[in-house]
């Protein structure tokens, strides 16, 4: 829309024109959804920092086992009971995390539960589902010659520096998506506000360049201003 004619008189900050606002006021509605949910997810980085930690004790407990296999291979061997009862842990999370994903997966279905509490449920299933099959690779490590085990544990060792160092890069990652979704925040409710064309300056309308309807970007000119004149006089 077009709110001067040309010949009116203006004042700095009084409106000229307005862009149509569906597509800013779209975008504005969504972005600070999109920016709590990513500064949720990064947490002021405590979230990040807690998954290292947590890759942190894994791998701390991995090169520990690895440590007992070769100092002290024969006592090594009976780990058995140990890994059994490791197994059975994981097993019980899993079926627990079976639970958690269909409950999250109903809830979703009757509009109660977020797609990405879904997800996480899931992502959390497969997480466990993994730990599960490495501990049931463990018992029968445990079952076969002192070899094997050894290869087991340095396997750990490996996948829990890897699960280390993905941790570490998952700081950078989420920090970066909440800094992004505060950047788009911004620029939203700036591109809402320019929906606006206001008056630099005091002045009179001396053209009209675009008329409703029209299509116009930042390089286009829309409307011309002049300044004021000042009092007069006619000398005879």
């Amino acid at each position: 829309s077009v709110d001067v004619r040309v010949g009116n008189a203006v004042l700095a900050g009084q409106p000229l024109a307005e862009l149509a606002g569906g597509p800013f006021a779209a975008a504005l509605a969504a972005a600070p959804a999109d920016a709590a949910v990513a500064s949720a997810s990064y947490g002021g980085g405590a979230a990040p920092t807690a998954g290292v930690q947590s890759a942190t004790a894994r791998l701390s407990a991995a090169l520990e086992r690895l440590a007992t296999m070769e100092g002290d291979g024969p006592a090594a061997r009976n780990g058995r009971i140990t890994a059994q009862s490791a197994a059975q842990q994981a097993g019980l999370k899993v079926d627990a995390d079976r639970t958690e994903a269909a409950r999250e997966q109903q809830l979703f279905a009757a509009g109660v539960a977020a797609a990405k509490d879904v997800d996480a449920a899931r992502a959390q299933l497969a997480s466990d589902e993994a730990e599960q099959r490495a501990a049931d690779a463990r018992v029968a490590a445990a079952a076969s010659d002192f070899t094997a085990a050894l290869k087991q544990a340095q396997a750990d060792v490996a996948a829990a520096r890897n699960e280390l160092q993905a941790a570490r890069s998952q700081t950078g990652v989420l920090g970066g998506e909440a800094a992004s979704a505060r950047a788009r925040l911004d620029e939203a409710r700036i591109a809402y506000d320019n929906g606006v064309l206001t008056a630099p300056a005091d002045g009179v309308v001396v053209a009209i360049l675009k008329r409703p309807g029209e299509a116009v970007d930042p390089t286009l000119p829309a409307i011309e201003l002049g300044p004021r004149l000042g009092a007069g006089a006619t000398l005879l």
